[in-house]
C-alpha cells in the first residue's frame, strides 16, 4: 500500500507541477510530509524507550519543522498545536531531564527568533506585508461586510464619518461586486470574485476618494469593518466557513485531478512573462536562467501522467469523502475490545487528517477554498491520510469478520 501511494504521489502530475513552482509554497508538500513523520517517529520512541536524548532531538525538531511550515504557509498554523501539542505534553513527565527539556525548548525559540525577525526586514521593504492581510480579509468577505454597512446606515450607527460617508463607501462596495458578478471566473462558494476586489482598482480608488489619500487610513478601515462585522454577526462569518469546509469534505476535489498531458513550452513561458519585468542584468545566473526559459518555451517535450494514475486519482478524488466521516464513524463507536487494539491506529488516522483540516480551518476563515492553490498544497498528506484509513477500516472489518483468537500461555490458567 505504501509503494502504491508513494507511486501515485510520484507520477501524478499535480503536484509535480505545483512543486516546480517559483514560489516558498512550493515546499510545503515537503515540509508537510517530514512534520508528519517527524512527529510519528517522536511517538514511537516515547512508546518504545520512554524519554531520553534523541527523543528530546526529535522532539525540537517536530516543533522546528512545524514553524517552518507555517513560515512557508500561513494555513498550517494549526500544525504547530496538533504536532506540537504533545511535544509540549511531554516536558512535564516526571522522568524528563531538565537538559532534555531545555533541548526541546531552546532550539525552537531560537528558530522562531531567527525567523521572525527575518521576516521583520524583510516587511520594511515590502509594502505588501501590511497590505495583504486586511485587504484580503474585506475582499473576501465583501457580501458580508457590505451587508454590514447597510445595517449600521438603518440603525444610524456609522461611526466618526458621518452616515451619509458611509453610504457613499457601501453604494462604491456594492457595485464593484455587482461587477465581479458578471466576470467568468466567479468564485462558486462566494458567489463574486474576489481577486477582482482585491487587484483591481475598485479599491484603489478608494484611498483617494474616501480616505484623502492615506493608504493606513484605508487599511485600518477594512480591518476595523471586518472585525466589526464579526463581532456583530458571528453566525454569517461561521455560515462562510462552514460552507468552504463543507466544500472540501462534502465537494468533489476537482483540483486533484489533472489533464493527463501537459505541454511544458506554456508553463516555461509563463514564467518568463513574469520574470521579465524583473530581470537583473547585472547578476549573470539570472540572465543565464532567462535565456534557458526562452529556449525551453519552444520545446515539444510534454508532462505525460499514466492512465492508471488518473483513473486511481480519480477514484481516490471520489471515495475521500465516504471514507473521512466513515472512518470518524467507525472511531467514535469502537467496541472495548477493538479501542484497545486499534486506539493506537486511530489516533494515528486522527493525526494524519489533522492536516489537512487545520490547513482548510485557517484558509476558510482568512481566504476561500474556490482556489485551487490551496487544495493542490495539500495533496501529499491528503493522499497519505486517506490510504491509512483506507488500511484502518480494512483491519476493523477483518477483525470484525475474523476475529483474532488470543492464546494464553499457561492455558491451564485460562
Amino acid at each position: 500500500l505504501g509503494l502504491a501511494v508513494g507511486a501515485i504521489y510520484l507520477l501524478s502530475r499535480q503536484p509535480i507541477e505545483y512543486e516546480h513552482l517559483l514560489r516558498p509554497q512550493a515546499l510545503t508538500p515537503f515540509f508537510a510530509i517530514l512534520n508528519i513523520l517527524l512527529t510519528l517517529h517522536f511517538f514511537d520512541m516515547r512508546h518504545r524507550e520512554g524519554p531520553s536524548l534523541s527523543g528530546a532531538i526529535i522532539a525540537a525538531l517536530v516543533l522546528v519543522s512545524s514553524i517552518l511550515l507555517v513560515t512557508l504557509r500561513a494555513g498550517f498554523a494549526l500544525t504547530i498545536l496538533f504536532g506540537g501539542l504533545p511535544v509540549l505534553i511531554a516536558l512535564f513527565d516526571r522522568r524528563e531531564t531538565w537538559l532534555r527539556r531545555a533541548v526541546v525548548i531552546l532550539i525552537p525559540l531560537i528558530t522562531a527568533a531567527a525567523i521572525l525577525r527575518t521576516e521583520q526586514i524583510l516587511a520594511k521593504s515590502d509594502p505588501l506585508a501590511k497590505w495583504w492581510l486586511p485587504t484580503t480579509l474585506f475582499t473576501i468577505h465583501a457580501n458580508l461586510i457590505a451587508q454590514q454597512m447597510d445595517e449600521d446606515i438603518a440603525r444610524g450607527d456609522c461611526g466618526r464619518h458621518g452616515c451619509e460617508w458611509l453610504h457613499e463607501v457601501s453604494a462604491s462596495l456594492h457595485e464593484e461586486i455587482d461587477k465581479s458578478y458578471r466576470l467568468p471566473k466567479t468564485w462558486r462558494s462566494l458567489g463574486f470574485d474576489a481577486d477582482y476586489l482585491m487587484y483591481g482598482d475598485s479599491l484603489r480608488r478608494w484611498r483617494d476618494r474616501f480616505f484623502e489619500g492615506d493608504a493606513d487610513k484605508q487599511l485600518h478601515f477594512e480591518m476595523s469593518y471586518y472585525l466589526r462585522t464579526a463581532r456583530m454577526h458571528p453566525g454569517r462569518i461561521a455560515g462562510k466557513v462552514m460552507q468552504q469546509m463543507a466544500q472540501f469534505y462534502v465537494g468533489y476535489k476537482q483540483s486533484f485531478l489533472a489533464t493527463p498531458q501537459v505541454k511544458l513550452a506554456r508553463r516555461y513561458a509563463r514564467a518568463l512573462d513574469v520574470l521579465q519585468p524583473h530581470r537583473l542584468p547585472s547578476y549573470p545566473p539570472f540572465t543565464r536562467y532567462v535565456e534557458k526559459l526562452k529556449s525551453l518555451s519552444f520545446t515539444k517535450a510534454t508532462l505525460d501522467q499514466p492512465v492508471l494514475v488518473t483513473i486511481t486519482g480519480a477514484l481516490l478524488c471520489f471515495l475521500f469523502p465516504p471514507i473521512f466521516f466513515g472512518t470518524l464513524g467507525v472511531i467514535c463507536f469502537l467496541s472495548p475490545n477493538l479501542r484497545r487494539l486499534y486506539g493506537s491506529f486511530a489516533v494515528v488516522v486522527l493525526f494524519a487528517f489533522s492536516y489537512s483540516f487545520g490547513n482548510c480551518l485557517i484558509t476558510a476563515i482568512v481566504h476561500s477554498l474556490d482556489l485551487t492553490g490551496y487544495i493542490i498544497v495539500q495533496y501529499s498528506f491528503v493522499r497519505l491520510s486517506e490510504s491509512m484509513a483506507m488500511l484502518f477500516l480494512v483491519e476493523i472489518g477483518m477483525e470484525t469478520r475474523w476475529p483474532r483468537i488470543e492464546v494464553c500461555a499457561h492455558h491451564k490458567r485460562c
